[in-house]
Order: C-alpha cells, then sequence, then structure tokens
C-alpha cells in the first residue's frame, strides 16, 4: 500500500520504503535496518554499540541509525551517552 495523505501540510505515507529513498539511504543498508532496529531493541552490548557507531561513520545521513544507537545505549542505561547520540 502506496498511498499517501496530505493533511496540515504533512505526508502521512504507509510505505515504510518512502524514508529510503527520502534519506537516499543505500541499498544494502537498507537491507540491514530491520535487523539492526532488532538487535538494538534487544540491549546495547558494547559489540553493538560499536557497530553502530561505526556506521553512523559509514553511513552519516541514515537517521535510523541514530536512533538505534540511542535505543541501544538507552536499554542498558547509559542514558548521557544516549542522550548524545540523540542530541546528534
Amino acid at each position: 500500500m502506496s498511498e499517501q495523505f496530505i493533511k496540515h501540510g504533512y505526508h502521512i505515507a504507509t510505505d515504510p520504503s518512502f524514508q529510503n529513498k527520502m534519506y537516499s539511504i543505500p541499498p544494502e543498508m537498507e537491507k540491514q535496518l530491520e535487523t539492526l532496529l532488532v538487535k538494538s531493541q534487544k540491549g546495547g552490548k558494547p559489540k553493538m554499540i560499536d557497530h553502530l557507531h561505526q556506521l553512523i561513520e559509514k553511513y552519516p545521513t541514515v537517521p535510523q541509525l541514530k536512533n538505534y544507537l540511542w535505543i541501544a545505549e538507552d536499554i542498558i542505561e547509559n542514558l548521557e551517552a544516549g542522550l548524545e547520540s540523540f542530541r546528534e
């Protein structure tokens, strides 16, 4: 379903791939996003957090990665690091 609704100047999309087009997310990163989200939600193991930092350096225009980093850090209650990631 790729319908879009316009209300008050906002576009509401029912197609989750619209963000990939909007941010020009490379196909190789697009395939990893769902897996990264699940792993981030399971807990911010240091290895996962390091991996997300590396991906952010490689793909700085992919906003989801910074969000996943914040999730991973928040789960281990590293709130200061999580807030710093969120601010970026």
